[in-house]
């Protein structure tokens, strides 16, 4: 790791970023033509009145280059919420096996499972 990640919690100032990042990774998976959402679904299922996900943004030296997409779920065996991690991206060229190997996926995972403790989730 380094101190030239910073992982933050996504605004809606961040939406297209978001956006293009859901679209390369369904380029990366092959799957483009089957995106039907649009920014504007994604800022109001993620900012609107009743959001149903939450993102993370990993910044390198200040330029946005990885997300994380999570929702809450909910474990009845242990009667407490959860997390689930629906995407993880980082950009190939800042991918471990692409450059110096920083670690951003790794970043976001740590701060994702951080956040899961700090709000008692299983």
């Amino acid at each position: 790791m380094t101190d030239r990640i910073l992982i933050r919690v996504a605004t809606e100032a961040d939406v297209d970023f978001l956006y293009a990042m859901i679209l390369e990774l369904a380029d990366y998976e092959d799957g483009r033509a089957q995106v039907s959402g649009t920014p504007e679904l994604l800022r109001e299922s993620l900012f609107g009145d009743a959001p149903a996900g939450e993102a993370l943004i990993a910044e390198l030296d200040g330029e946005p280059v990885g997300v994380a997409l999570y929702y809450r779920t909910f474990s009845t065996w242990e009667c407490v919420p959860g997390i689930w991690l629906e995407d993880l991206y980082v950009r190939e060229q800042f991918r471990r096996g692409a450059g110096d190997g920083i670690g951003i996926g790794e970043a976001l995972l740590r701060h994702l499972a951080a956040l899961t403790v700090e709000r008692g989730y299983a």
